[in-house]
């Protein structure tokens, strides 16, 4: 099955700087087959396509989840931020 994000993917649509050289097996196996451990794909769906860098390719699962990670971890940052400061208006 296709990914529901394949006609606007960079990497499949080859507008990404240095494609690797493997780039059709990785759209075949990830973009044609199995889209849901694609790493663009990964970040797209959980954090956001304005989050997915330029230089992650379909078969970076680890540097995705770094990537989700590192944001969760921000955002809760700053969501305590807020809290804490709503708490010393009180």
């Amino acid at each position: 099955m296709d990914c529901p994000l394949i006609n606007s993917c960079p990497f499949f649509n080859d507008k990404l700087k240095d494609m690797p050289s493997m780039s059709n097996i990785y759209k075949r196996n990830y973009c044609k087959k199995d889209y849901i451990r694609c790493a663009r794909y990964l970040v797209s769906t959980t954090i956001g396509k304005e989050n997915v860098p330029l230089d992650i390719f379909p078969n970076h699962e680890g540097k995705a989840k770094e990537i989700i990670k590192n944001f969760k971890k921000q955002f809760l940052l700053i969501l305590i931020k807020i809290i804490v400061s709503n708490n010393k208006q009180y």
